[in-house]
């Protein structure tokens, strides 16, 4: 079943939609459109292909990076009561920067850990 969300910003004004589909037996799946047309044409198009048997999820999950989600991340607002929160920018630049262009399903412990030994940090 497809759900559309509201993104609003701090002050209320809608930013984007939502969409996220949940089959029972499926991974969910979601992304964000500007439109609600759109996150509604998305939701029902990939609905049918997961029914279908056509939906690759896989591919789905790789296209996530790191660098997608310090954005999100970033710009969601988390940070702004944060005491350090220029500190963890920085961070998360470092990271972004050395890795941003891998998928999330390929950001594994052993390529972290050969990080943190190129930092200095193991």
């Amino acid at each position: 079943m497809v759900a559309i969300f509201k993104n609003k910003n701090k002050n209320g004004k809608v930013t984007g939609w939502h969409a996220v589909i949940r089959l029972k037996d499926y991974p969910v799946i979601s992304k964000t459109f500007d439109r609600k047309q759109e996150a509604e044409d998305w939701g029902i198009a990939k609905e049918r292909e997961i029914k279908a048997g056509q939906f690759n999820f896989d591919l789905h999950k790789s296209r996530r990076t790191l660098s997608d989600l310090v954005e999100r991340y970033i710009n969601d607002g988390v940070l702004e009561n944060h005491k350090s929160a220029q500190d963890t920018i920085r961070h998360l630049n470092y990271w972004t920067e050395r890795l941003g262009k891998f998928g999330l399903i390929y950001i594994i412990p052993e390529l972290i850990s050969k990080e943190r030994k190129h930092l200095g940090c193991d």
